[in-house]
């Protein structure tokens, strides 16, 4: 079976000096070749006569495993080896290794001159500033197969230190390398071990422009999107996500202010824009909490190019913050693909009709939407974009019919043409979850999202929701908190986490995130209703209706009356949800009420609405009554969402 993955690859070629052209290896040489390849993680195969390909998981393993190819031969008087190496797509038979990147690793080995290694621009940045590697440029470029050009590096012939640059001495070193390891022992009893580095928190804030011009607005928006985006693909980071982000738009000290409200921020990025004609002038700087700065730079690029000069800004601030890349990470942030400036302006357009959350705006947010995919019908992110939208509308309570099948093949069109796009999988990941119910494949695609980027605060945060809907509750939890702490400033994911941890009996830390809800909004609503929440959940209903009355929730206000006996308040609220015009939303709200008291035909009746709700899956998670759980329609209902029964009832 096929396995397709970036790598570093690696082409090794065996030259003759009197001929120049390649010739085959040696057994010998074989030997060397494979023995030193799989010592630094690498899988190798034949590429052609005389050409060995390689690849490693990363880049530096295969720098350093070309350093000590090139050590091993420098003795051969006969014949020597050149090698290429690069970052790209490959995809890996049984028998064999191949994919677009080897044949780009072969033009760059063929320009190498015999005994020299030479490696393409995405090698060198993944490897600059470690110890031992050196490399110069050497000012010629490799055409890419999209058209593009590769500048290519020659690494430096300097020895490589330490036991995995002296091999051949290895025999020669053991006794030594015991002595050094006991003494080492002993320091190591009083100094201890290298610690793992601690990830860094940044908040990017919001960019101003120099001139009030609120016309450029979606300008700021979009620098502000694009460097969280691209600064988030970086494991060892952990950044803010928008919401809070602009919690501080209108602040007059906005370091200031942050710093007081999210304590554990190491690193601030602050800036000012500045539009001429038609070039963007952008001016950045990092800040630590003490307000110091430690860091500026001014850009100045065309306003097309704003996509790419973002992307330049998020690797400078990487750079500054010494921020340590893997190879994938470091490809993905240096090749993101660029959005267009009329791209952006549509997405903006398109997100200011969704938040109305009403049937005419989704239907104008469709327009913006399949704008902006028809002007790029191959552009990974606006195809993502488009199924970011289209997840919004099911999740309203106006769903479109197969809306979530539409979000589904958006997102796989998405990864089509870009199978890194986060954003992309953590919408099919979404599609699955509240579309197809997909459990295995939902967890997949969310993995996948958040092994690219771990930042995006809303892909934990449906995936805690799947997890709870298939009793995976400590998982749940332990997921919504990272997206709590990746935007702790959104009110939401503080209070559906208190939510889920009521859910499960955590009471004393639900009212702790339900106190810091008051903190987040200073308006005590969320705190009363956690509070009658729990007081709900341990049957003391006077107690809770005392708390949810200060909120006024009508819905909840009549159901806890019904507990105590008084029917009138719900069949009143009853009637007055089915005065209105009937959508998914509705329907999953009078299903929910017409199980608490207990009308089982009427629960079934509004539970298979078409289309459903999103929110209906959950029906096996919320419901207490058990009559619901007993009769034979509660367990048709989950198998058309392909869904277990509850514990206890199957």
């Amino acid at each position: 079976m096929s396995e397709r993955k970036l790598a570093a690859i690696m082409l090794t070629e065996f030259i003759s000096q009197k001929t120049s052209g390649a010739i085959e290896f040696s057994e010998e040489k074989l030997f060397y070749l494979k023995s030193i390849i799989e010592d630094h993680s690498g899988r190798w195969s034949k590429y052609r006569e005389g050409t060995y390909v390689s690849i490693f998981d990363s880049a530096l393993d295969a720098v350093d495993a070309a350093r000590e190819i090139m050590e091993e031969s420098k003795n051969d008087s006969a014949n020597t080896m050149r090698i290429g190496i690069h970052l790209g797509d490959v995809i890996i038979d049984p028998s064999e290794i191949q994919g677009d990147g080897i044949e780009i690793t072969s033009k760059i080995t063929s320009a190498a001159e015999p005994g020299s290694v030479l490696i393409s621009d995405a090698v060198y940045g993944a490897v600059k500033g470690v110890g031992h590697i050196h490399a110069r440029p050497m000012g010629e470029k490799i055409l890419d197969d999209k058209g593009g050009t590769i500048r290519i590096y020659k690494l430096g012939s300097e020895q490589k230190k330490g036991v995995e640059g002296a091999k051949s001495w290895a025999k020669y070193m053991i006794p030594a390398i015991l002595v050094m390891f006991v003494v080492a022992l002993g320091i190591w009893q009083f100094t201890g071990t290298d610690k793992k580095e601690l990830p860094k928190t940044i908040l990017v804030l919001p960019f101003e422009f120099a001139e009030a011009d609120s016309s450029n607005q979606h300008v700021a928006d979009w620098v502000l999107t694009e460097l969280i985006g691209n600064l988030g693909n970086a494991n060892s980071l952990t950044v803010f996500n928008e919401a809070t982000s602009n919690v501080f738009k209108a602040s007059l000290s906005p370091i200031g202010d942050a710093s007081n409200r999210l304590d554990q921020t190491d690193f601030f990025v602050k800036g000012s824009i500045k539009a001429e004609l038609n070039q963007i002038i952008i001016d950045a700087k990092i800040f630590d909490r003490e307000e110091v700065e430690i860091w500026s730079e001014s850009y100045t690029k065309e306003l097309d190019s704003l996509s790419w000069l973002t992307n330049k800004i998020a690797m400078d601030i990487i750079e500054t913050l010494n921020v340590k890349l893997a190879v994938k990470e470091y490809r993905r942030i240096a090749e993101l693909e660029p959005i267009e400036t009329e791209q952006f302006e549509l997405w903006a357009k398109a997100s200011n009709q969704l938040s109305k959350g009403t049937p005419e705006g989704f239907a104008n947010a469709r327009i913006y939407l399949t704008e902006m995919v028809d002007n790029n019908s191959k552009s990974s992110r606006s195809w993502a974009k488009y199924a970011q939208g289209l997840i919004s509308m099911g999740h309203s309570g106006y769903p479109p019919p197969g809306i979530w099948n539409e979000a589904r093949e958006a997102a796989e069109r998405a990864l089509r043409y870009d199978s890194l796009n986060a954003e992309a999988w953590s919408a099919l990941a979404c599609s699955k979850t509240y579309g197809e119910q997909d459990f295995e494949g939902a967890v997949k695609a969310y993995e996948k999202a958040n092994a690219l980027n771990p930042n995006m605060g809303f892909n934990h945060y449906h995936y805690a929701w799947l997890l709870y809907l298939y009793d995976e509750m400590g998982d749940a939890i332990k997921e919504h908190t990272i997206a709590q702490e990746l935007d702790p400033l959104f009110p939401g994911m503080t209070f559906w986490l208190a939510w889920l941890l009521v859910q499960n009996d955590n009471y004393e830390q639900a009212m702790e995130e339900a106190k810091r809800l008051v903190r987040i909004t200073s308006d005590s609503s969320g705190y009363y209703y956690m509070a009658g929440f729990i007081l709900f959940k341990q049957e003391r209903y006077d107690s809770a209706l005392y708390f949810v009355e200060k909120i006024r929730d009508e819905a909840v206000i009549a159901t806890l009356k019904f507990r105590l006996g008084d029917i009138d308040p719900i069949m009143d609220f009853i009637q007055s949800m089915k005065d209105q015009p009937l959508n998914s939303g509705i329907a999953f709200q009078l299903a929910g009420l017409y199980a608490e008291i207990d009308s089982l035909d009427r629960f079934f009746e509004y539970a298979n609405y078409e289309p459903p709700s999103y929110a209906t899956p959950y029906f096996r998670k919320m419901i207490t009554n058990p009559n619901v759980f007993r009769d034979p329609r509660f367990k048709e209902l989950m198998m058309k969402f392909d869904l277990p029964m509850p514990e206890g009832y199957e």
